[in-house]
């Protein structure tokens, strides 16, 4: 009698189990879903932007000061300008109120060019096999 309780109690427990991973796992995949639907509209949302600071500047694809930006930003913050860096710095370079040596110190000194400082520069820095103990 007691091992037929032991069993009932052991498919209790794997019922409830098997119904509780299978919520949590909607949930995650419904999580899931309207995070990437955000990521468009923020995506969407950033081009319209960026169009706009371009049309707003005058600002061709080929121009020499947005590549130099770019460059600057790829080199001290691994990723392109965006549209307020853009919108902020161009007028001040173009116009000659700063230069680029300034603007790299500037750059050098904001909290975000610390943080990626701080940041590991490849994957090596991460120890994969801690990783896959929770994958």
């Amino acid at each position: 009698m007691d091992s037929e309780l032991e069993n009932m109690e052991e498919h209790y427990n794997i019922s409830n189990l098997e119904k509780l991973v299978i919520e949590k796992s909607c949930k995650i995949g419904y999580l899931e879903l309207g995070i990437k639907e955000q990521s468009l509209e923020i995506s969407k949302l950033t081009k319209m932007l960026r169009e706009l600071v371009n049309e707003k500047l005058q600002i061709k694809p080929s121009d020499e000061i947005v590549i130099k930006l770019n460059e600057i930003y790829k080199k001290l913050l691994k990723r392109e300008i965006d549209s307020e860096g853009l919108l902020y710095y161009y007028p001040k370079i173009k116009n000659e109120k700063i230069g680029y040596d300034k603007l790299e110190n500037i750059i050098q000194e904001s909290p975000e060019y610390k943080i990626v400082q701080k940041t590991p520069k490849s994957d090596s820095a991460f120890n994969h096999s801690d990783l896959e103990k929770y994958s």
